[in-house]
């Protein structure tokens, strides 16, 4: 009896291990054909801009529930500026870096330099400055082969130049920094300097695309040497605006920003959204719309390889009410909405996979 018991029990649990894995098999097809590996989902490309390396852990901690795909874990993209304050801190940044390797996650590096207090903004770079820079990174052991790099910010304000506008210096320093990289033979994914889309001519500032016909007047060949592009597409005027407004100062910017360099380049260009987002003072509920729409309608876009928000933690200071954690470590409005969204567009994506409609 207890032998004949025993067969049935091994009899179903063999008939048990068949059905799992023809239904797994059969799900395996249906990612295959329509899931995760067929459609990229927009929260799969959302990652954070961040101001320290340490800040890597805090932001993979966030992002954890939303980066497995069966067991895989997913790209995070991190943003990140290293200076020449940096290149003497190597052993932070390599710590940084060995976690990331770990945790997949891809650091988009911004090439700076320091603050010049004289003139309340950052010096212009050298070609000294550059080689430092360069020397510096190439000491480092990358979390992947391809190294994404940045060259320098917002160019068309004075304050991140020098304390001039000077499209013809940036143009000559981008040039001689995008030569000097390619040469170094470190595989560079070159990013240009994101401009501020809002920005106007003023003293201070200069608009975005008659800052660039200076720069192409000066370095022709300059677009050909990038190998993707950067942007900050923020939702103005005063990051406020409406995500589902479509000026060139919107978080559509980036196409207007290609519809500029189709004029220049046959390039089919990746684009990497490296700043974007609201500043806290909308109420909770209108940020999770904005970003819900945001997800399936602008950053779904095929053409956006990432998405980084600024910034994960800028309180105290300037940057606070663009904070995703404050200062003491708890989420903001910003940080609540944005993970609202994402579990949204996961719940999308899922159900559409699961054939609801």
């Amino acid at each position: 009896m207890l032998r004949k018991l025993i067969g049935v029990l091994v009899a179903f649990w063999l008939v048990a291990a068949i059905l799992y894995g023809q239904a797994m098999a059969v799900e395996k097809t249906n990612e295959d054909k329509l899931g995760l590996n067929a459609l990229q989902p927009s929260h799969t490309k959302i990652g954070m801009h961040v101001l320290t390396p340490e800040e890597f852990i805090q932001t993979a901690n966030l992002f954890r529930d939303f980066r497995y795909s069966g067991t895989k874990l997913e790209e995070l993209y991190i943003t990140i500026p290293f200076t020449l304050n940096d290149i003497d801190q190597l052993d932070r940044w390599q710590t940084a870096f060995n976690y990331a390797k770990k945790e997949n996650i891809i650091p988009i590096v911004r090439l700076g330099t320091k603050i010049d207090t004289d003139i309340g903004g950052w010096k212009i770079p050298t070609r000294y400055d550059v080689v430092s820079l360069a020397n510096a990174l190439a000491q480092l052991d990358w979390p992947q082969s391809e190294k994404h790099l940045i060259l320098f910010n917002e160019p068309n304000h004075a304050a991140e130049w020098g304390g001039q506008i000077d499209p013809s210096s940036f143009a000559d320093m981008t040039n001689f920094t995008l030569d000097w990289l390619v040469t170094d033979q470190n595989n560079y994914v070159l990013l240009p300097a994101a401009m501020d889309l809002a920005a106007s001519n003023t003293g201070e500032t200069a608009e975005a695309f008659w800052y660039w016909e200076k720069v192409l007047a000066k370095q022709p060949q300059i677009l050909e040497k990038f190998s993707g592009w950067n942007s900050h597409s923020y939702p103005n005027p005063a990051f406020m605006g409406s995500a589902q407004a479509t000026g060139k100062n919107s978080l559509v910017g980036y196409r207007h920003e290609l519809n500029f360099l189709a004029k220049y380049s046959a390039k089919d260009w990746p684009v990497y959204i490296t700043e974007t987002g609201w500043i806290n003072k909308l109420p909770l509920w209108q940020l999770q719309n904005y970003y819900r729409y945001a997800l399936k309608n602008i950053w779904s876009d095929e053409k956006v390889v990432a998405v980084t928000p600024f910034v994960l933690a800028g309180s105290p200071g300037p940057f606070s009410g663009f904070s995703f954690i404050s200062g003491n470590g708890e989420a903001t409005p910003h940080w609540v909405a944005l993970q609202q969204a994402m579990k949204y567009d996961r719940a999308s994506l899922l159900s559409f996979l699961s054939g609801d409609k």
